[in-house]
């Protein structure tokens, strides 16, 4: 079996490493660190799994599967991530990827991910389970992002305050605040604080443009 592990983060690629030789001693197990590299990889040759994370540079997890899946050049891709952004997971799981975990999951849920997906299964890791299962009830509920919280989530990952988002827009501060109170609650955060740093982890959500 030979597979690919993709991340930019050396300790992360070290642990994903030892933890596959361990559990699959007669694998060949191949690294990238760069997009550019793990393209080059996948265009020269064939791996049986792709581990690879979300976040790796000006390219995602998400473009090297869609730009190689074309191609044939591996028969399973797990997805890596830290991402909360439920809309784009199940995107992914559309697009036929064939596995996503969190970044903080167990070992022993890596393990099951990588062996449900050798054995031709998709598998999705517990905590992105709930994720998705409590992103479809709030979104039964009507509690889903609305089209002025998502403005107002890109000029909070651009930097902007309160008063500049509230000039932007052309509303009240306390219409922005009313709006950030209402996402703290939606994602379950711990004040403003909370909501800029959830922001900042979720990358995609700023990246939007809306």
């Amino acid at each position: 079996m030979k597979i690919l592990i993709i991340d930019n983060h050396p300790i992360v690629v070290l642990s994903l490493k030892q933890l596959v030789t361990e559990n699959y001693p007669d694998a060949i197990i191949e690294t990238a660190n760069s997009s550019l590299d793990a393209n080059n990889m996948l265009s020269s040759s064939y791996f049986d799994l792709v581990i690879c994370d979300f976040f790796i540079d000006e390219n995602n997890g998400l473009d090297i599967y869609t730009l190689n899946k074309k191609n044939g050049c591996f028969t399973g891709f797990l997805l890596v991530t830290v991402l909360q952004n439920v809309p784009i997971m199940q995107s992914a799981l559309r697009g036929g990827i064939n596995g996503i975990v969190s970044k903080e999951t167990s070992f022993d849920e890596y393990i099951l991910a990588i062996d449900s997906i050798i054995n031709g299964k998709t598998y999705i890791c517990k905590t992105i389970e709930r994720m998705i299962a409590n992103y479809e009830l709030n979104k039964q509920k009507g509690l889903f992002i609305t089209k002025r919280e998502s403005e107002i989530i890109h000029l909070i990952h651009l930097g902007l305050k309160n008063q500049e988002i509230a000039s932007k827009l052309n509303v009240s501060v306390s219409t922005i605040e009313t709006h950030k109170k209402n996402l703290i609650k939606k994602f379950n955060l711990s004040g403003s604080s909370g909501l800029t740093k959830f922001i900042s982890e979720n990358q995609i959500l700023g990246k939007m443009e809306f």
